[in-house]
Order: C-alpha cells, then structure tokens, then sequence
C-alpha cells in the first residue's frame, strides 16, 4: 500500500513538472526552465491551473513525512551513501520506516538482494530508481554496512 501511495506522488510530482514545463514553453520563459533544473528545483514549483490537478496538500504530506526521516536518521556510524539511498525509507537502523527491515541478513544476500532490485528482477519501480545507475561497488559498499545492522 505504501509504495503504490509513493508510485502515485512521484507520477504526480512528474505529471505537473511536466506541465509547468509546457506552460514555461508555450510563454516563451525557456531560461526559465533551464535556471529551475540547474537549481534542482523544477518539482517544487506547482504554479498549475488549479483545474488540472491540485495535489498540494498530498504535496506537502509527503515532503514533511521525508523530512522529518531525515531528521532521524544520524550520520554517526552510516555512509553518506546509505543515507542518501536507504535511510528515509529503510531507517538510520535499517529497522524499516516506509520499506521493509532490512536488518539481520548476510553481505551475500543483500548484495544480491540489491542486485534484483537494480535489475528489475524484483518489481519496485521506487528501488528499482535508486538503484538503476548505481555502480557495483556502491552496491556492495551498500551490501556490506547493512549487514552489519543489528
């Protein structure tokens, strides 16, 4: 349930990008566009025609929700790495927040694990994002400090 609730905020998130980027074209502010994907930012902008789509609330929700993860996770004993792919899902203790524990398993099976992911062996489209253009070394880099959760 949780990952089809993300699956319909990221093709939200994506569909009104979308038809900003539309809009900024059909009013000629192209370097508008250019200067909002520089500043990564192109997705926080939802100055859309309130009769196509109004998510703002759901919006919001959701950016708080990630937020306030980030905010717990500490940076004490984990990898920059695994903060930024893993933690606000899976927790700075890999117990699970949004996705499934991930504590207790050997370097073997996580590596292996991430791999299915990446491939598109197991289907999460949500994993299957973070992990498509990660080399193999980060993945076992990844495989290994997950492991050692406890």
């Amino acid at each position: 349930m949780k990952d089809k609730i993300i699956i319909i905020i990221v093709i939200l998130v994506t569909l009104l990008t979308t038809i900003y980027m539309f809009k900024m074209m059909d009013s000629g502010s192209g370097s508008e566009i250019q200067q909002a994907v520089e500043n990564n930012d192109v997705y926080m902008d939802y100055r859309v025609d309130k009769t196509h789509i109004n998510n703002t609330e759901i919006k919001n929700n959701a950016e708080q929700k990630l937020k306030e993860y980030r905010q717990n996770v500490s940076s004490d004993k984990l990898s920059r790495l695994y903060i930024v792919k893993c933690a606000a899902c899976h927790g700075k203790d890999g117990k699970g927040i949004i996705g499934l524990p991930i504590i207790g398993k050997s370097y073997e099976y996580n590596y292996e694990a991430l791999l299915k992911y990446k491939n598109g062996q197991v289907k999460n489209s949500l994993m299957k994002g973070l992990l498509e253009n990660t080399p193999d070394n980060e993945l076992k880099s990844l495989a290994e400090e997950i492991s050692r959760f406890e």
